[in-house]
């Protein structure tokens, strides 16, 4: 029989084919098959179904893949920086030819060329920049939002992305982090990512150049809230002006203690108000220089931006009864006519009693800002040998109110006075001698007004309930700058100067009446008839009389004004304060012309002052007895046993 599926015949008589194994093709068999025969059929059908869904499902695949593979290819190629790891180390500013990027490929494509950074030039510091050196430079986005950069951890802002040269391109940013130590160069880890590939390099930050703090004061209006007010200055003394105000730069403290809540910011960014007192002696001795001091007075004024709720005022004097203060404005040309009318009068200069009142005036002129007063002499104090003129305030008590209020003194003198040169220095001012250069003086003048516009301005909120005085600290830790001031700051106690001014007329007067052995002198600063137990009129007039009966003996006593610093006030009503004065005071004891011994002593009361028929008096202590302390010498540093 005839194979019908191989044609080949069989010899066997059989119905499947010996040499193919199929079915032996029969008619009648086909028209009518067997089960058995439906059966291999069915089995032989599926099989070739099976056979031709796999090869339709593989081809699929295969197909796919394909065209992933061709899709992935030109990003691939046009991306020369991407899914590649590089470690390189490079010295400073200096290209490492040898260094070889590390890394594998990425699996999608071994068209992937690598990228190192080549040189790091910090010669701009803190702006760095990265010179990168990769193939197909040119086929890159630099967008600089591509490209990420961190410093020690710390992310950079990228300023900007160059092309340099073909296969160079330069990163360049501005670095914020600062050197943990300021006395020396830093080590600096950096790692740039382009997109998804990464690599590092280190390069040295040079040491943060140190400046000095100067111009330091501060305004305690608005208390709890503070304002501290410097300058900063280079190696040769310059003004640096252009720090950033980045508060992540600036450290503050309060008695030691950081604080986390404050404003850093610049006196020409702020609607921040300057107040200058320009204080002239106009003493008979004035009067061969009076009209050069005037012009250069003048210029001065004319110069002055007075911008916004920047004020001026003009101060002269001469003895102590000869002190006018005219009030603060911004109006140049009435200042100019207060100069123009300027002349010389009285015999005898009373400075420092004219120093602390154009203090005072300052700091209670109704501005909240930054304020100063700078002087001009042509000698030093010479009231304070006459009694009467009740000029005898303290150098002393000068820079205690000056540094309680925050109201630096700039002083220029003709000739070199150490006293007065003392003043400006520890009230955080400063001061020249100027001889017969009177030049001088206007550019002194322009030199302080143009550094007050140029400060810096910190404020913050004062935990401290109290009134009292407290430390603050400065730290400026920049990467190119490091400087650190400490300073006291004692928020204002009153607030009407003229109380302030009472206890000063008390303390003068008291002085002049234990030396002279004259109460009279203390009388108009007191309430004669006062009630009290602890009656300062009553104490005085006791240690009077006694002073007097040791005259009959030979034995007189001579008592310097004292150096005193108001410590605390309290305001009990309207018309009454307690004011507590820590005061030190020096007592020569004569016997007979001779000198018997000298005594520096230290005392410490609270005082009741009391506002009668629109005056203020001082009328008793609070304490009835306070134990003198005693001390070797006017330095203040050395107990002794009192005598």
């Amino acid at each position: 029989m005839i194979c019908n599926h191989c044609g080949l015949e069989n010899e066997v008589d059989s119905k499947f084919c010996i040499h193919c194994g199929k079915l032996v093709f029969d008619e009648t068999e086909a028209i009518n098959p067997s089960p058995q025969e439906e059966e291999i059929h069915k089995v032989s059908d599926k099989r070739r179904l099976s056979k031709w869904w796999y090869i339709g499902i593989g081809s699929a695949l295969l197909i796919s893949a394909i065209i992933v593979i061709f899709s992935l290819l030109p990003s691939a190629a046009s991306n020369p920086l991407s899914e590649k790891n590089a470690e390189v180390n490079v010295p400073s500013g200096t290209p490492d030819a040898s260094a070889e990027p590390a890394g594998s490929a990425s699996p999608l494509s071994n068209e992937i060329q690598p990228f190192k950074i080549s040189t790091i030039n910090p010669s701009l510091y803190p702006m760095i920049g990265l010179v990168i050196e990769a193939e197909d430079i040119e086929s890159l986005d630099l967008s600089p939002q591509n490209f990420t950069v961190t410093e020690n951890g710390v992310t950079q802002k990228v300023v900007k992305v160059d092309s340099v040269e073909s296969g160079q391109i330069t990163v360049s940013y501005e670095t914020t982090v600062v050197n943990i130590s300021h006395d020396s160069p830093e080590p600096r880890n950096i790692q740039l990512q382009y997109l998804k590939q990464t690599t590092s390099a280190h390069y040295e930050a040079p040491k943060p150049q140190t400046l000095s703090i100067g111009d330091f004061s501060y305004n305690t209006d608005q208390y709890p809230q503070v304002k501290l007010y410097f300058s900063l200055y280079d190696s040769n003394n310059q003004l640096v002006e252009n720090l950033p105000t980045d508060s992540s730069f600036f450290q503050l403290q309060e008695d030691k203690k950081q604080l986390k809540t404050w404003k850093f910011s610049k006196m020409s960014e702020i609607k921040e108000s300057l107040s200058t007192n320009v204080v002239i002696d106009v003493s008979t001795s004035m009067e061969g220089i009076m009209e050069v001091v005037k012009n250069q007075a003048l210029q001065f004024v004319s110069q002055s931006a007075l911008s916004g709720s920047d004020q001026m005022a003009l101060m002269s004097f001469a003895g102590a009864t000869e002190i006018t203060q005219n009030d603060f404005t911004n109006d140049k040309n009435s200042i100019h006519s207060q100069i123009s009318q300027l002349s010389s009068y009285g015999e005898c200069t009373a400075l420092y009693r004219s120093m602390e009142q154009a203090v005072y005036n300052t700091a209670y002129n109704g501005a909240e800002g930054s304020k100063y007063v700078v002087i001009f002499t042509d000698g030093g104090e010479n009231c304070s040998n006459d009694v009467s003129n009740q000029s005898a305030v303290s150098a002393g008590t000068v820079i205690n109110t000056s540094l309680q209020l925050g109201v630096p003194i700039y002083a220029v003198g003709v000739q070199q006075d150490d006293e007065l040169q003392r003043i400006a220095k520890e009230s955080n001012g400063d001061y020249i001698s100027i001889g017969s250069d009177i030049d001088k003086l206007g550019g002194f003048y322009s030199s302080i007004y143009s550094r007050k516009k140029a400060q810096y301005v910190a404020t913050y909120t004062s935990s401290n309930p109290k009134k009292t005085l407290r430390n603050t600290s400065i730290v400026v830790n920049s990467p190119t700058y490091f400087a650190t001031l400490e300073q006291s700051v004692t928020p204002k106690l009153l607030d009407d100067p003229d109380v302030a001014t009472a206890m000063e007329m008390y303390q003068i007067n008291w002085s002049a009446a234990m030396s002279s052995g004259d109460i009279s002198y203390l009388s108009p600063y007191v309430t004669v008839n006062s009630q009290s137990a602890n009656s300062v009129y009553n104490i005085v007039l006791n240690q009077v009389n006694s002073i007097n009966e040791a005259k009959n003996t030979g034995s007189y006593f001579e008592f310097d004004v004292p150096i005193y610093r108001l410590e605390d006030a309290l305001k009990v009503t309207p018309e009454h304060y307690q004011l507590k004065l820590k005061k030190r005071f020096k007592r020569t004891v004569y016997e007979n012309g001779s000198i018997e011994n000298t005594a520096f002593k230290e005392t410490a009361y609270t005082y009741n002052v009391v506002k009668q028929d629109n005056s203020w008096l001082v009328d008793s202590t609070v304490e009835s007895k306070v134990p003198e302390i005693c001390y070797v010498d006017d330095t203040y540093l050395t107990k002794k046993k009192c005598n």
